[in-house]
């Protein structure tokens, strides 16, 4: 999928995603997430996504990943295979796929301005949370 950028609804089984190089995977804590150094992005993963994600080599289509999956976890084919296109679209909404253009929320221009344009002392880096108990 690098050859020009795509939208992530136009993935397709036969697509061979690639995962961005800017993105790691980090296990921290006994949960896996991936990180994106560029974008400042990050995702937590379940067992199955993180599975999924250490196969977007561009070596393998969609279908062929939803198969080893499937065997894998045993799953019932069809059904791996929609949920493998799922995840791989989402994926690529969030900007972690080489090739595939991201989501990106369109602000009103008096909006940035206005972030722009207000004093660095009132943003709150940690806000106060009450402690719980």
């Amino acid at each position: 999928m690098t050859e020009s950028e795509v939208h992530p609804g136009d993935i397709q089984a036969s697509s061979a995603p690639v995962g961005r190089p800017s993105v790691r995977l980090i296990e921290l804590d006994g949960q896996v997430l991936i990180y994106d150094d560029e974008l400042r992005h990050w995702l937590v993963l379940n067992q199955t996504a993180s599975a999924l994600w250490q196969c977007l080599d561009g070596s393998a289509t969609v279908a062929e990943i939803a198969d080893d999956l499937s065997a894998v976890f045993g799953a019932q084919p069809e059904k791996a295979q929609e949920q493998v296109l799922h995840m791989v679209r989402l994926l690529g909404h969030q900007g972690m796929l080489e090739g595939v253009v991201p989501f990106k929320p369109i602000e009103p221009e008096s909006a940035v301005q206005a972030r722009l344009d207000a004093p660095a002392e009132t943003e709150e880096l940690f806000p106060q949370v009450p402690p719980t108990t």
